[in-house]
């Protein structure tokens, strides 16, 4: 067990570098692929482990601190398929303004394996690709003003997000291949964001009569789609309703009533 107590800098690979590593009230920066080896990193509540361009971070979180992204060059890897992951990790994940993180390949449907259990803040940028046509839950209370794209396989491919925050999140997402429901949590996620839905895509508006509402939408080679009935006698089956402040259907797509 290494334990770092004062701020400092990983500038090199230490790929055989095992074990676990405490941050307890300290700052850690790594600038390096590999910095941390194969080790574990806990970051005690009021620790920060910051992400310069380190390429593919793999290293398993545990703790309550924060995980800040600063760099353009960093992915989180998602390791279900070996039994690891960072669900032991409740701290915050906070992507800064002129970063980029990138994850490919994505197994775990709760994103907990990726993220931990704790909020997501994206001010900069965030890449999502779905590897499977299942149901995906992002349950971290998403918040920022930058941008998450996600893209699906398509069919079969569905994405919620199940945290309760109320429109927190005020920056953009980008959908491709992939299907949202409009409703429950997820309408609640999203009031405020800008969303586009590109090709292959699919927002549809959850039956019922609560009317969702969005800030901005636009349709750029997708499907914005309503579930329901309307007219008279139909119970709860009601014609979903939308209101946003902002339309944009110049890119063309489909609207299905």
């Amino acid at each position: 067990t290494l334990t770092v107590k004062a701020d400092g800098e990983v500038s090199s690979t230490n790929s055989d570098l095992a074990g676990t590593v405490n941050l307890t009230g300290s700052s850690l920066k790594l600038s390096a692929e590999n910095a941390l080896g194969k080790a574990s990193v806990a970051i005690s509540e009021g620790a920060q482990l910051l992400l310069d361009s380190v390429g593919e971070f793999a290293n398993t979180l545990t703790g309550e601190g924060s995980v800040e992204v600063q760099g353009v060059n960093v992915s989180i890897s998602d390791r279900e398929d070996d039994g690891t992951g960072n669900s032991g990790f409740s701290g915050s994940i906070n992507v800064v303004d002129g970063a980029e993180l990138t994850v490919n390949n994505i197994l775990d449907t709760e994103f907990k394996d990726l993220f931990g259990t704790g909020p997501l803040a994206v001010d900069g940028s965030v890449t999502l690709s779905l590897v499977d046509a299942q149901s995906y839950e992002l349950g971290q209370a998403l918040s920022g003003s930058g941008t998450l794209s996600v893209t699906g396989k398509g069919s079969g491919t569905t994405l919620s997000f199940t945290d309760t925050v109320d429109g927190s999140f005020e920056g953009s997402l980008g959908l491709n291949n992939v299907t949202v429901s409009l409703g429950g949590n997820t309408a609640t996620n999203l009031a405020t964001a800008k969303v586009t839905a590109g090709t292959g895509s699919i927002l549809e508006v959850q039956t019922g009569t609560a009317r969702q509402i969005l800030n901005t939408l636009t349709l750029d080679g997708g499907t914005l789609s309503f579930a329901g009935l309307g007219g008279a006698h139909v119970g709860t089956d009601t014609l979903g309703q939308l209101e946003v402040t902002s339309l944009d259907v110049t890119g063309g797509g489909i609207i299905d009533v």
